[in-house]
């Protein structure tokens, strides 16, 4: 990034068509299942993403960082995520990441179903 993004367009620019694609459905997603979720664009010159919470910022439930190769959506509340059959990768102790190389129509009930348990959680 030139400067930090001030849009999700301008988070996404870089990258390519279907890293784009991704983010785009993986958003779009969250927007319209959690319609009481926020967005808000973090991060800097090298590395920058969109945090949705619920409520306060400090709330945060979900969030997404495109890459050159994949668009990695966080989950937090690892603890309480049971075993879903997407891979949860990370060590974190607040949150988990899946990795996206493309829309996952045919899994979407079940991803929503799963962002929804920390979203529930802020509510």
């Amino acid at each position: 990034y030139d400067s930090p993004p001030e849009t999700f367009q301008e988070l996404i620019e870089p990258f390519g068509g279907e890293a784009r694609q991704t983010a785009e459905w993986l958003r779009a997603l969250i927007l319209e299942s959690f319609p009481n979720v926020e967005e808000g664009l973090y991060g800097g010159k090298r590395v920058a993403g969109a945090l949705y919470h619920v409520g306060s910022p400090d709330k945060v439930a979900l969030g997404l960082q495109p890459g050159e190769r994949f668009v990695k959506l966080f989950i937090h509340d690892p603890d309480h995520l049971g075993n879903p059959s997407f891979k949860l990768e990370g060590r974190g102790k607040h949150m988990r990441h899946i990795k996206f190389t493309a829309p996952d129509e045919d899994r979407s009930e079940e991803l929503v179903e799963l962002m929804g348990i920390p979203v529930r959680r802020r509510s």
